[in-house]
């Protein structure tokens, strides 16, 4: 059944674009030559794929999906910080240089379109019905229980017998950006190929990828998902509409790090991509070092929706359940394990904090931004107390060990890119759209528990803190398309 469903996913989007009004195009980081990141093979027929389920999963992937080795992820790595050093230094030149190449690079974006969006349907077509012939070949073999039984299930809450409407409605505005972002065939087609030899990996696996309390990025041996997520979402954003506010306040950041200190970024929180858009975002200003390092206080849906749980593979997290989520669980039995992996993971944080010298990021709000009805704009959900209070304990109880930790107000303005559904408790297996658009970042000033009045005074106070800045930066994205 699966098989068929994403082939119809695929085949709508291909065919439900027609000719769209086409906006001027965003600040490419290339174009480049294309390197072999992602190598694949189709089947012979009858082949079937070697995939040793005693290996790791990134072995799994690798070993048995034929991609390539993480040292040519790597070398495309090293090409995209080349090409956006080059990027930044282009936005020195003066301004009527600078018009005069958006204005040529747009002429020759809309009169090519309509040739780039007949290549890479072509090449969706051609992707998908390899890949999905490829999943026919090990479905049988990933998906049934020991005794030969049963039904393909992934992660606690979540299986796979919803996806079509996702995956149709996703892919459909995934490779209307690709074509909007000009990238080059072939690497679309690489990029493609691994996405859905990523993805059916985890949308099949019998069981799910067993995140620990703490769990590392996986990037390697065989595979880097780090990379790869980077690289999925690079084509959505608009650079040149994009921003990154309070620079001063990241060279500070870095700063402690390199002295060993601890730094826990407080924020709101838009989207799944968010811990991409951060990355790529600091990449353009040369500080990715610190996205790369940041560990993420991240929910439970996000290590157990199949179709999320590649991109967290790739980053590094402390998994936990929220409330709002611990309370929308009827059974006590399951209620009561969260809550045990929770104290699990509350104390990874209270070692790594004692370890000093990390970087976290935490949503206090304990899930997505939603738009407000009142004034029809996405604001920032309110922070619960107890967790930016929890993170103020700890912080005493590491300085008192010999590592400092200072806190940084973060707000995000992400929400066009990956727009979450209306529905403030998402379930595993909501429907995704990946629009293409303009994204911002704001760092605020350090914010000093003990010159805000304390753990009781503080939440408020850093709250304040990012909803100045969310709203400062709202000013200016909301007007860019």
């Amino acid at each position: 059944m699966l098989p068929l469903v994403l082939g119809a996913a695929f085949g709508a989007s291909v065919l439900s674009f027609g000719f769209v009004a086409w906006p001027p195009a965003h600040r490419r980081l290339g174009p480049r030559p294309v390197v072999a990141v992602y190598a694949t093979r189709t089947l012979v027929k009858d082949e079937q794929p070697a995939v040793d389920e005693r290996l790791a999963p990134d072995q799994q992937v690798a070993g048995g999906f034929g991609l390539a080795s993480v040292l040519e992820q790597q070398l495309y790595d090293q090409e995209v910080r080349e090409e956006t050093r080059i990027v930044r230094e282009e936005a020195k030149l003066p301004w009527w240089r600078r018009r005069f190449m958006r204005l040529v690079g747009d002429l020759s974006g809309l009169v090519t379109s309509p040739i780039r969006l007949l290549r890479l349907a072509k090449i969706t077509k051609e992707v998908s019905n390899e890949r999905i012939e490829y999943f026919a070949a090990i479905k049988d073999k990933q998906s049934q229980s020991e005794d030969g039984v049963g039904q393909p299930q992934q992660g606690l809450r979540g299986d796979i017998g919803d996806i079509k409407n996702d995956m149709k409605t996703f892919f459909t505005t995934y490779v209307k950006s690709h074509v909007i972002a000009r990238t080059p065939a072939d690497e679309y087609r690489e990029m493609l190929n691994v996405t859905l030899t990523v993805l059916l990996d985890s949308l099949t696996r019998r069981d799910p990828y067993p995140f620990e309390p703490f769990h590392k990025a996986v990037r390697g041996p065989n595979f880097d998902y780090y990379s790869w997520g980077n690289r999925f979402f690079r084509p959505l954003v608009k650079y040149r509409s994009s921003r990154v506010d309070g620079m001063e306040n990241v060279r500070k950041i870095q700063s402690f790090l390199e002295n060993g200190e601890n730094v826990v970024l407080i924020g709101n929180h838009q989207t799944e991509a968010d811990p991409q858009v951060l990355s790529l975002l600091l990449e353009t200003e040369g500080y990715e070092d610190i996205a790369e390092k940041t560990i993420f206080v991240a929910g439970h849906k996000v290590t157990t929706d199949p179709l999320a749980i590649p991109f967290s593979m790739g980053r590094n997290l402390l998994t936990i359940f929220s409330k709002k989520y611990l309370d929308s669980f009827e059974d006590e039995e399951y209620r009561e394990a969260a809550a045990t992996r929770n104290r699990q993971t509350v104390a990874e944080m209270q070692r790594l904090l004692t370890e000093g010298g990390n970087i976290f990021w935490v949503a206090p709000s304990g899930g997505r931004d939603r738009r407000d009805p009142e004034i029809g704009e996405f604001a920032p959900a309110r922070f619960d107390a107890s967790s930016v209070g929890l993170f103020s304990i700890m912080a005493k109880r590491a300085e008192k060990a010999g590592a400092k930790t200072h806190f940084f107000p973060l707000a995000m303005w992400t929400h066009r890119m990956v727009p979450p559904p209306d529905d403030t408790v998402a379930d595993v297996g909501e429907e995704r759209r990946a629009d293409r658009a303009a994204v911002g970042l704001a760092f605020g000033g350090e914010v000093r528990p003990e010159e805000v009045g304390g753990r009781k005074g503080f939440t408020g106070a850093i709250e304040r803190q990012v909803n100045e800045a969310y709203w400062a930066i709202h000013e200016v994205m909301r007007l860019r398309k």
